[in-house]
């Protein structure tokens, strides 16, 4: 049985209506974990999770991210290995929580291609030539969707890393450090209602009115973790 962390910044401008169906929909297809804790700020229309508060401290976003992570991994109450989820995460299939994938989207390469030289573009291209200085893979493993971090490997190879440089993306760096073989799926972040076969789908940050339909009429019962 696993944990579930996830960490949260100082909310949605929905007023965290995604971290809602997050749960409902981890309570209705998520097996073989035991408690949720909140690392960051704790909405108040949460209960039965348990809180690590945190206050965003850098301008880099996976470097908050890394902190609250490393947070949750030098906590004694939070199993060894604990599956992370992002609040914007919605599972539509079922899951066990030990066994759950490793996911990945071609490589990050191909991805800096893609994304370009922003501020997160940067931080994909820091994390490539990190791996190759290393002689690493370089799979793209920050899809949106949960993974699952051990807290031994977490402190000991992630959080000594320079992040007071241009940061890295951590999912990335943290499997491809493990030679993680993955399983490959086309990374669903979309700001409309997925297929009907999807698995798993994320949300933009501006998400359309169409997204929290389907999430309604989808999860439309509260979980155990709502006032």
């Amino acid at each position: 049985m696993l944990d579930v962390v996830i960490p949260l910044g100082k909310g949605s401008k929905y007023n965290n209506i995604e971290l809602k169906f997050c749960l409902r929909a981890m309570e209705k297809h998520l097996s073989g974990f035991k408690n949720v804790w909140i690392v960051g700020q704790l909405p108040d229309f949460l209960k039965n999770v348990y809180h690590i508060p945190y206050e965003d401290k850098h301008l880099i976003p996976d470097r908050n991210i890394m902190e609250k992570l490393a947070a949750a991994c030098q906590h004694e109450d939070i199993t060894d290995s604990w599956l992370m989820f992002n609040d914007d995460i919605f599972l539509l299939q079922d899951y066990e929580a030990s066994t759950f994938p490793y996911y990945y989207d071609n490589t990050i390469e191909k991805y800096f291609k893609r994304r370009g030289n922003d501020g997160y573009g940067k931080r994909a291209n820091n994390t490539l030539k990190y791996l190759r200085s290393q002689k690493l893979p370089d799979k793209y493993f920050d899809v949106h969707t949960p993974i699952v971090y051990n807290k031994k490997i977490f402190l000991e190879n992630i959080v000594p890393l320079p992040w007071y440089q241009e940061g890295f993306i951590i999912k990335s760096l943290y499997a491809n450090m493990l030679k993680i073989k993955g399983e490959e799926m086309f990374d669903t972040k979309l700001n409309r209602p997925p297929r009907k076969d999807a698995k798993i789908f994320s949300t933009f940050p501006g998400v359309h009115s169409l997204v929290f339909k389907y999430l309604e009429e989808k999860f439309p019962t509260k979980s155990k973790y709502e006032i």
